[in-house]
Formats: C-alpha cells, structure tokens, sequence
C-alpha cells in the first residue's frame, strides 16, 4: 500500500460513515415527522390541506373547523388563531355551539388555524395570507405562552427555527442540525430560567398582535384578543405532579415553570393593554378555567372540559364585538346565570361584576389614562383605609384601593401579593408621592404571577 492510499482510504471510510449517519438521521427524522406537515421558511412549517396530523382531520384549507372559503359576508365567520391550545376541535367545537346559542339568527362558521409551536410573529404570518381569501367576521388570538421561546434561546429571531428539520432538504445536514439542537442549543446556550430583565417576548408579542389587528381591519374583521390560562397555581396534587413530572422536557421551549408564569403574567398585560388602547373587546380566559386534571392536561393545555369553557368565554367575546350580534353589547349567558368576564376597550374598561366575584379578573385590566411604560403620578388612599374599606360614605361611588393597585400598569404585572417584600417605595401603599418607576421593584418578581386564592 503507497503512502498515499492509507489517507484516502481514511478519508473514504469518513465519508462514508458520515453519509450513513446523515441517512439515518433523516430517516429518523422523516419517521417522527408528522403526517401533511410541510416546510415553510416564513412559518417554519405549515400542514396540509385534508391531512390528519396528530390524529386531527383537517379541512381543505389545513385548518380545523368549518371551511370559509369562500367569503360569505351573511355569516358569522370566526378564525381562531394561536398554538397547539387552539389546535382543537373540541375548542372549535365549543365556540360554535355557544355562538348558536347566543347569536341564533346568524349563520356561523368557525374555523381554527392554531399549530402546535406557532408563536405570535407565525399567526401573524400566516394571518396575511389568509385574510384576503376568507375575510372573516371576526378573528381570534388566543396565544401568550409560545411566544417564551424567545427568552429561552435569546439569539433567535421572529422566526423560530429551531427544533424542526425538513428531513428532504439536500442543503441542510440533519445530524449536524440535531448535534447543535440537542447538545449546544438546549445544553448549553438555552436559558430556561430568564428571568424579568431577560424578556425579549413582550415586544415580539406586541408587534405581532398590532399587526393582525391591522390585518383584520383591513378587510373589514373585528379582532377580538383574549388572556391566556395556566394551570397554576393549583391546589390539585395530581396536576401539580404532572406538571412537574413534564417540566424537563418542555423548559427547553417554555422555560422552568417559575420562568413560564412570570412571561405569560407580562403578555397577559400586554394583551390586555393593547385591547384597552384599541378598544377591543377581551376574553378574560385566564382565571375563568378551573386549575384542576379535570380541565387542564399540562401546565397549559386543555381537556375537553377545559375547551369547552374556553370556547364559551371566546365565543361570549366574539358575540359582545360582532356586528351580527342581536345587540352591540349582547351579554353572555353562562351557567346558573353568572356573567362570562368580557373587558370592552376604549378610555377605562368597565369591571363588570358578576354573582361570583372570582369570575372577574382585575389583574389585567388596566385603564388607558397611563402608557404602559409610564409610572403613575399619584395614588390617593383617602377613600379606603389599608384593608379596602371605606372610611366615609360618598354620594359618588369611589374605587377601592384594590381596585386602583388592579387598574394600574405596574413595571412589573400584577401587582405584588399580600407580604410581598418591596424595596423603594410602594405607591400603592403610601401613595402621596410620585415615584419613578425604577423603584418600584419586588424582591422576587417570579411571586408576583401568583393569582389571588
């Protein structure tokens, strides 16, 4: 053997071993590819029209629900829009049959083109080019905890093309792609546990949202925007373990759940101040699920007991904002007579109070006299003493102190909770001066997205 053959023999056996693991890595991919899913470099990926990815039959448009296309301008056509949450017919379901109910006179058709991993930026994408073909009467953006991506792999762009290889590109290595994804991405570069000053979220969402907003507009659609739900904090034993049992292998998308409630806490807001300044109508689905195995499977998504009280409170929004409504503020009719909480838009939302206070989440219900990114000036106690109650009867009904500390757009969202540690001044407490919003910080903000028992 020359001296020249034992190299080239080498570099033959690594060429070779590598087209193997390069085959291999493709066919293992193209197994675990999910039926009528399609490679898109605007949204990563898309599916095929009447496929069954997942186990879920689509219609002619790749989507869930009623076809429609064409425009039909007599009909009460909804599009659902958001993540793998929305990605359920029993969500469609659901919606449908509350609006027969609440809207009987009109023709309804619903449809979800939610995808499992769409982030806003995606639904946004993917909203533009739809909206000319079906000119929907109403669209809905039911999203808030996808969008976490952005915080834990911090060098991503709107984009997220991570997680998911197109196993039938020649220009792409598979196993190369897997390498990175798998040991340098999610080991060593991930960040599951951002923290506040971490977020990049926020902004992404925000634009997103204003953008299918504009979309909507465009063609004449009403936009309606809706809080997002999670599971916890939750007192059942067996979801809470579940949770946990599920937290390692899904902190490489969402983040450690600690990290998952204080970015959805922050979109929350920001959804709901966008619905205030616009004023659209706002499905406050976050607190209106039971935080119990009987309606959520995971930290997020949903049993078919959970989608159909989910459907209820978008399909309440929905009727509330639609024109083919029997009346511009239908109002929502629930069980045992308990009013669905909708927040409508436009100078300071009304609380509307239902016969059980717990169904009105004050949260994230901000008024629209302060930007989002102003503190507020003054917050005035004289009307109610530390615990909420009023020291003085007044001929003008006066906001209690929970109330004012609920409506203000804190820096950090929600307010703290009862024995939060605060450094600085609190202006909800003491509330005769103006602080600056660096001030106001919580010594552990990760506490502030714990709801009120």
């Amino acid at each position: 053997m020359t001296r020249l053959s034992r190299p080239l023999l080498a570099l033959t056996v690594l060429v070779l071993a590598l087209a193997v693991v390069e085959l291999a890595s493709r066919v293992l991919v193209a197994a675990r590819t999910p039926e009528g899913m399609t490679f898109d470099r605007e949204l990563v990926y898309d599916l095929a029209p009447h496929s069954r990815p997942w186990g879920v039959q689509l219609n002619a448009l790749g989507c869930i629900g009623d076809d429609l296309e064409p425009a039909d301008p007599g009909s009460l056509d909804v599009l659902l829009l958001g993540g793998s949450t929305s990605y359920s017919a029993a969500y469609v379901d659901a919606v449908r049959t509350r609006l027969r109910a609440v809207v009987p006179d009109a023709r309804v058709r619903v449809m979800s083109c939610g995808r499992p991993r769409y982030t806003s930026h995606l639904d946004a994408v993917l909203f533009d080019r739809l909206a000319e073909r079906l000119r929907p009467t109403a669209v809905v953006l039911y999203l808030g905890i996808n969008d976490t991506i952005y915080d834990t792999f911090p060098w991503l762009g709107p984009v997220p093309e991570v997680g998911i290889f197109d196993w039938r590109d020649p220009r792409r290595s598979i196993f190369l792609g897997l390498l990175r994804y798998y040991v340098v991405d999610k080991e060593l570069r991930a960040c599951p546990g951002f923290g506040l000053d971490d977020l990049r979220s926020p902004q992404i969402l925000r634009q997103s949202v204003e953008r299918v907003i504009a979309t909507a507009r465009r063609i004449g659609a009403t936009p309606v925007l809706s809080s997002f739900a999670l599971a916890l904090p939750s007192d059942d034993p067996v979801l809470a373990d579940r949770i946990a049992r599920l937290e390692p292998r899904m902190e490489h998308f969402w983040g450690r759940v600690a990290s998952t409630r204080l970015a959805v806490a922050v979109h929350n807001r920001v959804i709901a101040e966008i619905a205030a300044r616009e004023g659209l109508s706002l499905a406050q689905v976050d607190g209106a699920i039971p935080r119990d195995h009987e309606h959520f499977g995971d930290i997020c998504h949903l049993t078919p007991a959970g989608n159909g009280i989910l459907g209820r409170v978008v399909a309440d929004a929905v009727a509330a904002a639609s024109p083919l409504s029997r009346s511009p503020r239908t109002r929502a009719r629930s069980r045992g007579g308990d009013q669905t909480p909708i927040s409508r838009g436009g100078g300071r939302p009304p609380v509307r109070q239902s016969r059980r206070a717990e169904h009105v989440d004050l949260r994230v219900l901000v008024p629209t006299t302060t930007g989002p990114d102003r503190a507020p000036n003054r917050v005035r106690s004289r009307s109610a003493d530390t615990n909420g109650v009023a020291r003085e009867p007044h001929a003008r009904k006066r906001s209690t102190a929970a109330e004012r500390v609920a409506t203000t757009p804190w820096r950090y969202w929600p307010p703290p909770p009862p024995g939060a540690t605060i450094r600085g001044t609190n202006p909800a407490r003491e509330g005769r001066r103006s602080v600056p919003r660096e001030r106001v910080r919580v010594a552990n903000p990760v506490d502030m997205v714990r709801p009120p028992a």
